[in-house]
C-alpha cells in the first residue's frame, strides 16, 4: 500500500504529483500497490499516526501494514521506485 500525504494549494506537492506521481515509471510500478491520497486538512489523525510533521509524505506499506519505506519533503522518483521495488510483497 501507498499513502501520498498532502494539502490541497501546497505548492511543493503540486510540484511532486506533476513531476513523480503522473510519470509514466510510477504509474507502472503503483499498479502493483493499493494508493490512497490523503488530505491532512481532511485527515489529520492518521497523519498523527505516522509522525507526519511535512508534506508531501509517502508511506509505503508491505502486505502486511508495515512500513516498508517513508519519504518526506524532497522525494525523487528514482528513490521511491527503488522502495517500491523493493518492498516485500
Amino acid at each position: 500500500m501507498i499513502i501520498y500525504f498532502r494539502k490541497e494549494g501546497f505548492l511543493k506537492c503540486a510540484e511532486f504529483e506533476t513531476s513523480v506521481l503522473m510519470s509514466d515509471e510510477f504509474n507502472a510500478l503503483a499498479q502493483n500497490f493499493t494508493c490512497m491520497f490523503e488530505d491532512l486538512t481532511q485527515e489529520p489523525l492518521l497523519a498523527y499516526h505516522y509522525g507526519i510533521v511535512r508534506i508531501p509524505h509517502i508511506e509505503i506499506l508491505d502486505a502486511n501494514g508495515e512500513r516498508s519505506a517513508h519519504f518526506t519533503f524532497d522525494i525523487p522518483l528514482s528513490s521511491l521506485s527503488q522502495a517500491m521495488k523493493n518492498c516485500p510483497k
